[in-house]
């Protein structure tokens, strides 16, 4: 008899009480909260990533540039517009043991900072 009074006592305890779902709340939300914050600071960093492969791969093909170019096109490029969102400049320094020193400096806007990627490299003659 005792075990049927038990029973019939958890039949009528269904659901959750007002007290355990707002416990429930606060738990899940001290929990999701810094992972919210978590995704969008991984999705600036990711950003930003992008941009600076992006700024390597044209610092790259640049360099390539000057490396097949004839000496008439081996000069100074001042500051000059890639793209929509990329601009470079290019240094050429000769140095007293004969290698050539090339410079180029990728610049970009992300958000209000002006951010640039160096890229340097010595060629023999």
């Amino acid at each position: 008899m005792r075990s049927q009074t038990i029973l019939s006592e958890r039949v009528k305890q269904q659901g959750f009480t007002l007290v355990e779902v707002l416990v429930a709340i606060a738990v899940l939300g001290v929990v999701v909260l810094p992972l919210m914050g978590m995704f969008g600071m991984s999705l600036r960093t990711t950003h930003f990533a992008k941009s600076q492969v992006a700024a390597a791969y044209h610092a790259q093909a640049l360099m390539d540039d000057f490396r097949v170019a004839d000496a008439a096109n081996r000069g100074q490029i001042p500051r000059t517009v890639i793209d929509s969102k990329y601009s470079y400049e290019r240094r050429v320094a000769t140095h007293s043991t004969g290698l050539t020193e090339v410079t180029i400096d990728i610049y970009w806007v992300e958000g209000k900072l002006e951010r640039s990627l160096k890229v340097v490299s010595l060629f023999a003659p």
